[in-house]
């Protein structure tokens, strides 16, 4: 099937200053470890842009790009390690958005011990599910989906801004 139309399924294992990367789909595995470190003492991803550089980079190395690019359709993501207390609301959305920033459409996170290859099948087999569901039914779309596109349409979503760019360069971006 082109991968086009295929969808990517992975499942991210991470732990200190690496991801451990299955495609379900293929089976096809690749661990990738960051050279300048990602994870401090405290936190299992303390630097976003390392972190986020090596997830792409592992990606690209187990994904063959396609028409639009290398970049899944949903990833499972695991921390391992450093969340003895539970994962924060901070930690799920850096892990959200590094999703977000691999390309990936959804992101599902699992806590707990590291999940067997059957366990991962079912898991995201549920993902499956739902995105057949949401094909031939629009009403189990999302509420979050239909008001995120009622916001759009409606002009009301805010022109962003770039942080960190000079004000010349900023004002001109945002237009």
């Amino acid at each position: 099937m082109p991968r086009l139309f295929r969808k990517t399924l992975l499942y991210v294992r991470i732990r200190r200053d690496a991801f451990d990367i299955r495609n379900v789909e293929t089976d096809q595995r690749h661990r990738s470890r960051s050279l300048s470190g990602f994870s401090s003492e405290r936190l299992l991803i303390a630097d976003f842009n390392a972190a986020e550089s090596t997830l792409l980079e592992a990606i690209k190395a187990l994904l063959q790009p396609g028409l639009l690019g290398a970049s899944p359709d949903c990833i499972l993501m695991h921390p391992l390690e450093l969340i003895s207390g539970g994962v924060s609301p901070v930690e799920e959305r850096v892990l959200r958005e590094l999703a977000a920033a691999a390309g990936a459409r959804r992101c599902e996170i699992c806590t707990g011990p590291e999940l067997t290859d059957d366990q991962v099948d079912a898991c995201l087999a549920r993902y499956r599910a739902t995105l057949t569901r949401a094909c031939s039914d629009p009403a189990t779309i999302d509420k979050a989906v239909i008001e995120y596109l009622d916001k759009l349409m409606s002009g009301t979503i805010p022109v962003p801004t770039f942080v960190g760019l000079p004000t010349s360069m900023a004002s001109t971006a945002s237009v």
